[in-house]
């Protein structure tokens, strides 16, 4: 299907869910240096930043070899932010527009092709591969 350019695989369906937290394990996630430092400014990331220092001698933003990108710390194979409920916090307290753009994108990937901008579902999803929802 296209819209606009934008080829979208077809029948391609999901909803994401309360409670999973599934997308928030697996994989590192970067984060640009202006939205690290926005989210450092609040009082209650640094308090999540010291206890993290604190617990597992770690920093809760790892730089990875540039200044301009950090990757979110894991612990025990979830995102620092992850709360008991598996929900972000930084979507709770900040809103949507202050999460990493990869964590705003998920499930969607997306590929520049000589057709134009080709959208997939990422089927490593829980709820991308029971192909529910909206």
């Amino acid at each position: 299907m296209e819209i606009g350019g934008i080829y979208i695989e077809p029948g391609a369906r999901y909803q994401c869910v309360p409670d999973c937290g599934f997308c928030c394990g697996f994989w590192d996630i970067h984060i640009d240096a202006k939205r690290k430092d926005t989210l450092l400014e609040r009082a209650w990331v640094e308090t999540v930043a010291q206890d993290l220092t604190k617990r597992e001698g770690l920093p809760l933003f790892k730089i990875i070899g540039q200044t301009e990108q950090a990757v979110l710390q894991r612990q025990c194979g979830t995102c620092s932010f992850i709360n008991e409920r598996q929900l972000c916090s930084i979507h709770a307290v900040e809103g949507y527009d202050a999460k990493p753009v990869a964590c705003q994108q998920f499930p969607f990937i997306y590929y520049q092709t000589p057709r134009g901008l080709e959208v997939f579902l990422d089927h490593s999803c829980p709820e991308v591969i029971q192909n529910k929802g909206e």
